[in-house]
């Protein structure tokens, strides 16, 4: 049973990891690996997925920009410098 204290630090460690993360929550090499068995099972079943392949691009300027510590969030990052902004809003 978990007490209140115990709850909170809880939650307090939690949203602290969600704030300033120190490893990516999603790593983009595992988004790209889903992407790509999407896309196997899209294309077996003879079905074009257009979104499907826009992620997958964005995915892969993540992995440019950011290496190893990329994460699927970093897909805010890219549209951001297709619209002329920076990656980050640091």
């Amino acid at each position: 049973m978990i007490t209140c204290v115990t709850r909170y630090a809880l939650e307090t460690v939690l949203a602290f990891r969600l704030l300033i993360p120190s490893q990516p929550l999603f790593n983009v090499a595992l988004a790209l690996k889903d992407v790509r068995h999407a896309s196997s099972l899209a294309s077996n079943a003879g079905v074009e997925m257009k979104a499907l392949e826009v992620a997958k691009s964005h995915l892969q300027d993540v992995q440019k920009e950011r290496g190893d510590k990329g994460d699927l969030a970093g897909i805010y990052g890219v549209v951001r410098m297709e619209s002329g902004l920076p990656y980050s809003l640091k």
